[in-house]
């Protein structure tokens, strides 16, 4: 993937890129991220790793 001067990708020219640069680091994330704050609060375990497979079958990851 290629990035312009603000991390953008600019692979397609569609703003679909998976992955997105922040800033000048040269570290790329997905351009979603997922929010764990309510598990073990309101989401239980079961609904926790509910959420975390479907995150992971849609190819979202933690990596950095």
């Amino acid at each position: 993937m290629t990035t312009d001067a603000t991390g953008t990708g600019t692979g397609t020219g569609t703003g679909t890129e998976p992955y997105v640069r922040v800033g000048r680091s040269g570290l790329f994330v997905d351009r979603v991220g997922l929010g764990t704050m309510q598990f073990g609060w309101s989401v239980d375990e079961t609904g926790a790793f509910d959420v975390l497979d479907a995150y992971a079958e849609l190819s979202g990851n933690f990596e950095t």
